[in-house]
């Protein structure tokens, strides 16, 4: 039986699939009552924690929101440390400082990075543990704000400013499996901030950028697009909006490490491929990428009103720094 979990539908196998649902809402409303009830107590770090995350599975944005809140913090005057989990990497297992200068999506994840070269002299923490992840922040960075990219289900670490993306109308309010969320769609309304609600994410547009980063002039033509992604209609969708005529496409599983052999043989040379940014960080790696021409396509959020949501969340942090 394939399972759809796209969001905006609700077939036949999700209804199927309602009672192991079910049994998955008892779980996490069991996980809950363990924190709830005092039998476990969360770890509560010295510096304080911004989770930027999410209800349901697949791709809302979490990375590009991270990096936004990040530039934000910046600009109050505080030091952001992302700790992301590097999902399916080596590092993954439990939580280590990265290196300065570029670091390898093999060893790294493919989201760490990415991060890293949008913004290289950002701290990076990689790995699921992120109560260890809040210590080393602590004793690396004691005037750190540590910003999980992805976390808000994270219970052992007290996270104290939460961001929630709830992007899409769904129809199918399940949890997994039957359908998309991760905990009950009703825990929206403990998140600090829900976008869209008073705020919201502003796109700023696909914009396409070189190896070095940089943004360059990519002029609508015919063009390849290869993705592992969760959702590459949305690319494919922006990039006809913009003109762009896709002959050959081929599209991989999220996080797929874009490896194999024989990754590019469904394309010609002739023609420039179309990669997302979080896909560049892996092919990047490649040793057989002489005479391809490869364009990175990449979008920038912020979060609106700008100004009333940087003095918002300052004065947040300034109250946990006050009570601390």
């Amino acid at each position: 039986m394939a399972l759809d979990l796209d969001p905006q539908k609700f077939c036949a196998e999700n209804i199927l699939l309602a009672p192991l649902s079910a049994i998955y809402y008892i779980g996490w409303m069991g996980y809950e009552a363990v924190y709830h009830t005092g039998l476990r107590r969360p770890l509560i770090p010295d510096i304080p924690v911004v989770v930027v995350g999410n209800l349901t599975v697949g791709g809302m944005g979490k990375t590009p929101t991270t990096l936004a809140v990040c530039r934000l913090l910046r600009e109050i005057g505080l030091l952001p440390v992302i700790s992301a989990s590097g999902y399916g990497a080596p590092r993954s297992e439990a939580a280590t400082l990265a290196p300065s200068g570029a670091i390898s999506a093999a060893e790294w994840g493919d989201e760490p990075a990415l991060m890293r070269w949008l913004e290289p002299d950002l701290p990076i923490i990689v790995g699921r543990r992120r109560t260890l992840a809040a210590q080393i922040c602590a004793e690396s960075f004691p005037n750190g704000v540590l910003v999980m990219d992805d976390g808000y289900q994270h219970k052992p670490l007290q996270h104290d400013i939460s961001i929630l993306l709830d992007l899409e109308r769904v129809s199918n309010s399940l949890v997994l499996p039957g359908g998309p969320y991760r905990q009950p769609r009703t825990h929206r309304s403990r998140a600090d901030y829900l976008l869209p609600g008073s705020f919201k994410l502003k796109h700023h547009g696909t914009t396409f950028l070189d190896a070095s980063g940089h943004e360059l002039a990519f002029a609508p033509q015919d063009i390849q697009v290869l993705t592992a992604i969760s959702k590459p209609h949305r690319l494919l969708t922006t990039l006809d909006a913009l003109g762009f005529r896709t002959l050959r496409s081929r599209h991989l599983p999220d996080h797929d490490k874009l490896t194999r052999p024989d990754l590019f043989k469904p394309f010609i040379q002739q023609l420039p491929i179309v990669v997302t940014s979080k896909d560049w960080v892996k092919i990047r790696d490649r040793t057989d990428l002489s005479g391809w021409c490869f364009q990175v396509a990449h979008y920038r959020v912020t979060i609106e009103p700008y100004e009333e949501f940087k003095a918002s969340l300052a004065a947040k942090l300034e109250e946990l720094r006050r009570k601390r």
